[in-house]
């Protein structure tokens, strides 16, 4: 660095996104005021309400986001909602550096006939109501007992995967087996997966598919129609080897089975009042209609309002305002990528500071209104572990007032 000042960064959600950028600017400023801003009172963002509840592996890398709180390096302020409780050109009065690291939450439409009928869920709404976000707790989405999952990544198989499992499937996850009971009263026992393109195609992990294959209560099928390739040979390309030819009723509850479709797309969601079952436009182009209750659209995510025009006022409209995360490339990129993001960021951020087109000064966080801090997380995270059902390491709160209610004072 060619001076020395203390900078004062604000960084807006405390997801995967925002706890790399404020480790990577705290590393590279440490003189630094860096505080997380995030409309809930707990952090973590898609670590804890995306990240699906029996990959809890994944979730590891919030160890080193705590140490980041833990030794003071970054202040976290909860319960703040930009738009509402501030806007951005207020964030831009009290700190020098302005990070959106907001996110993309809304599903990408299907952009087909009846895709607005009750029934339809889209992958993050139902992935968050299984998370327990309280934003979903007071409406849970239902999955009826035939339900289709639309999309070729690795959230068409998180979904197909939750649903699938048996009770004695989830132990040492943080599913709370009274919201999956909200939202699959009836267990799953018909699931079509629906591909678009061809078996070479997907963008899921074969590792995944085949950790779904083996569950218990599943049998596996690929639809004959898999783009000219023999059965034997989709398999193979998709990682499956030999399929089991059959599952047995586990737990009480019946075989489900899993209906693999390839270059088939869907026209025309049915039904008059709600979901009845979708029209497909098969691999031979000839139209299949199929009886359901559900459809999960897994095909990925976009802006939503307001946080469309957060993303163009973050587009270098004014000094000192930056984007990180999705907000910035769009949909696309997993934990890792996030990292090397922040990174980019901060060398931006540092490159502004030595050219002098940075200013320090701002007051930073004390200019917050009142908001829930790193402690109050640490009660909250404390309550929900001592909660947990026997073999689960969590029960998250499902709304905001059940977190607060462990929060002293």
């Amino acid at each position: 660095m060619s001076r020395t000042a203390r900078l004062t960064v604000g960084i807006v959600g405390a997801g995967v996104s925002g706890c790399y950028a404020a480790q990577m600017l705290s590393r590279t400023f440490p003189d630094a005021e860096v505080t997380l801003i995030e409309r809930l009172p707990v952090p973590y963002g898609l670590l804890r309400y995306g990240v699906a509840a029996d990959h809890q592996g994944t979730k590891g890398v919030q160890q080193q986001f705590d140490r980041l709180f833990a030794r003071g390096k970054v202040r976290f302020a909860g319960g703040l909602t930009l738009g509402q409780d501030f806007s951005l050109a207020q964030l831009q009065q009290w700190f020098d550096v302005v990070i959106l690291a907001t996110g993309l939450a809304a599903d990408r439409r299907l952009d087909v006939p009846g895709e607005d009928l009750p029934g339809v869920i889209g992958s993050g709404r139902l992935t968050r109501a299984l998370n327990s976000h309280p934003d979903e707790s007071s409406n849970w989405p239902v999955v009826a007992p035939e339900v289709a999952v639309v999309g070729a990544g690795n959230v068409a198989l998180d979904i197909a995967r939750l649903l699938a499992r048996h009770p004695g499937e989830w132990q040492g996850s943080d599913m709370d087996s009274r919201v999956l009971a909200a939202i699959a009263p009836v267990p799953v026992k018909t699931l079509h997966l629906i591909v678009r393109g061809k078996p070479n195609e997907v963008r899921w992990d074969a590792a995944m598919l085949r950790e779904l294959a083996g569950l218990a209560r599943v049998r596996l099928t690929l639809d004959a129609a898999t783009g000219g390739l023999a059965p034997a040979s989709a398999r193979e390309i998709l990682g499956l080897g030999a399929i089991p030819a059959s599952a047995e009723e586990t737990a009480g509850l019946p075989p489900l089975d899993i209906r693999l479709y390839f270059n088939t797309q869907v026209e025309r969601v049915l039904g008059a009042k709600a979901v009845s079952g979708l029209r497909l436009r098969m691999a031979d182009q000839r139209l299949q209609d199929i009886g359901l209750g559900s459809v999960v659209t897994a095909i990925g995510f976009a802006a939503a309002q307001p946080e469309a025009d957060w993303a163009q006022a973050g587009a270098r409209a004014s000094p000192g305002v930056y984007r990180t995360g999705w907000l910035r490339t769009g949909p696309q990129g997993a934990i890792a990528r996030q990292r090397a993001l922040a990174q980019e960021l901060a060398d931006e951020v540092a490159q502004e500071w030595a050219s002098g087109r940075l200013t320090a000064g701002r007051p930073g966080a004390a200019a917050l209104p009142a908001a829930w801090d790193y402690q109050a997380w640490l009660e909250i995270d404390a309550a929900e572990r001592a909660s947990a059902e026997p073999g689960r390491i969590r029960r998250k709160c499902a709304s905001v007032e059940e977190m607060l209610g462990w929060v002293p004072g």
